[in-house]
């Protein structure tokens, strides 16, 4: 899906490139693909070092994620804290932080049409990336800080530990607490 996304893409803008981080395709999975003239603009990195991520984030001006299953996706979160509207497909944990016309788009798995227009109105609009680029990092912030994730963490170890709630307390006040608070009123 993502080859056949980009090459539609490269047709209505031949200077797009795009970069696959991670596992290599093998040349039997890109035999397909070689002909097109998007393809040699499709860069495989391979795989690379965390610290060289910041790099690729801070070039791109979009994720595009075509996965069949993603248990959380956590390159989609990345990719939404450095500010990079995401579209993605329906597959799995993407569904709690790509929020359409929010922080990006989700389309179904295959439905290359709609993640083609989907891209096309964000690359063709600066006041839609930009909306969606504000959005992405203003929603990781509030949802997803270290802070926020580790009172999680320590609500739910609490309720699967009760006495683990006294020691938290201890160590390090009432954050368990606070936590339990608002997630009762959202819950409510």
């Amino acid at each position: 899906m993502l080859l056949r996304v980009f090459d539609a893409l490269h047709q209505k803008d031949s200077n797009l490139k795009l970069y696959v981080i991670g596992q290599k395709p093998t040349q039997e999975q890109c035999e397909a693909y070689k002909d097109q003239a998007s393809f040699k603009n499709i860069i495989f990195t391979g795989p690379i070092d965390t610290c060289d991520f910041k790099k690729y984030y801070d070039q791109a001006c979009l994720m595009l994620l075509t996965s069949y299953q993603e248990g959380f996706g956590i390159s989609a979160l990345e990719g939404l804290a450095h500010g990079i509207p995401v579209i993605a497909t329906e597959c799995g944990g993407v569904r709690d932080f790509v929020i359409d016309d929010v922080t990006g788009y989700r389309v179904a798995i295959n439905d290359d049409i709609s993640m083609v227009e989907k891209a096309h109105a964000i690359m063709s609009s600066l006041e839609l990336h930009e909306k969606l680029s504000c959005n992405a990092r203003k929603f990781v912030q509030e949802n997803f800080s270290r802070a926020i994730v580790y009172a999680r963490f320590k609500y739910g170890l609490a309720r699967v530990y009760p006495e683990l709630k006294d020691w938290f307390s201890t160590c390090d006040g009432s954050v368990v607490l606070k936590y339990e608070r608002v997630h009762e009123r959202i819950s409510h």
